[in-house]
């Protein structure tokens, strides 16, 4: 077979598209994002199973019953469409309870043809957990978006960014209270976060972050979900990307801000510091990790503020985008070799 057809469940998935390449892989998703509810409801129209060969399960399955995702699965076991299944998150960012989140993982595995997680280190923890009877690939994240056409700010006042969602896993409030403070006249925060619901608005924290919005430290801006373009424009409007994760597994933000040419102050959490390991060395100088895990949690916010406020104090910040670009095209290669190599192992296997 000369084109493999992949279903990818989510299909929201920034890097996903990287991966498709005409004659090698087409993805098939041509529709709003597909749950696993929705996979039970097309057990109904057998002629659709025929529209893909493989199934690629990302994440988003912890949001459903798992009633729901085990019919599933059974339903693609069932029409012999094989399942590849990445591993992001060994833990729930959202906030589910760590022993479900361990169900769902282990049951998607056990129903899986091959495996994927991102870095090395990934690998080791999930083998310590989960054991090596797996068809286990590690295939690194890929580029997120291109950052090579976006424009400069001209903006003297030089601003630092923390960009994402009020996740459980980020300590998002607290670092903006505290870097909104450490700001000065030659710097600021940028705080870039989905809309607040009615219940984060109870938040007391949250109350205080935004009496600091529209003071000269700190500019709160809600935003949708935005077009990759938007996202690089932002990041590369930064003078640094600030991720201050309580938890992470990897990070799309941090490979995001080096194509960018945006330095990085993030906590040691997670899987950060793997990804890192797969960049030539001239990257290195662009991050600065913040220790995290030491258990001396009333020092974190102070190493956090003192690691930001060196960054942006610095005259000589490096923007590697071109050279980036480069290494990025020679991965790019190899990831879509890697994914096409495999998607036909599992179709070897059925």
């Amino acid at each position: 077979m000369d084109q493999l057809r992949v279903l990818h469940i989510p299909c929201n998935v920034p890097y996903i598209q990287k991966i498709q390449k005409a004659g090698c892989i087409k993805i098939v998703n041509t529709f709003n994002t597909p749950n696993f509810s929705w996979l039970c409801e097309q057990a109904k129209d057998s002629a659709w199973f025929g529209t893909f060969d493989v199934c690629h399960i990302h994440f988003g399955f912890e949001f459903e019953a798992i009633e729901t995702v085990r019919a599933a699965l059974h339903i693609l076991k069932k029409s012999a469409k094989p399942i590849v299944f990445t591993i992001h998150e060994l833990s729930s960012v959202h906030g589910v309870a760590q022993g479900l989140y361990e169900q769902y993982v282990r049951m998607i595995c056990d129903e899986s043809a091959e495996l994927i997680t991102l870095t090395d280190g990934a690998r080791h923890r999930f083998e310590s957990k989960y054991g090596n009877g797996f068809n286990l690939s590690v295939i690194p994240h890929g580029m997120v978006s291109n950052c090579t056409s976006v424009v400069k700010k001209t903006s003297e006042k030089k601003v630092a960014l923390i960009f994402g969602s009020l996740r459980k896993n980020r300590a998002t409030l607290t670092s903006s209270i505290n870097l909104a403070f450490a700001g000065t006249d030659q710097w600021c925060l940028r705080l870039v976060t989905r809309p607040f619901t009615e219940a984060q608005l109870q938040d007391c924290v949250l109350q205080s972050v935004i009496g600091l919005h529209d003071k000269s430290s700190l500019c709160i801006e809600t935003t949708l979900p935005m077009l990759d373009s938007e996202v690089a424009q932002t990041v590369s409007d930064a003078d640094v990307l600030v991720l201050p994760y309580l938890d992470a597994g990897h990070s799309g933000q941090l490979e995001l801000a080096f194509d960018c040419g945006t330095p990085v102050v993030c906590t040691n959490v997670g899987f950060l510091s793997d990804q890192v390991s797969f960049w030539p060395s001239m990257f290195h100088s662009n991050i600065t990790i913040v220790n995290w895990s030491d258990g001396r949690n009333w020092l974190y916010q102070e190493r956090l503020v003192s690691a930001v406020k060196q960054v942006m104090s610095s005259q000589h910040q490096q923007r590697l985008i071109h050279e980036r670009a480069e290494f990025r095209t020679t991965e790019h290669k190899k990831i879509i070799m890697a994914h096409r190599l495999l998607y036909q192992r599992t179709m070897n296997q059925t």
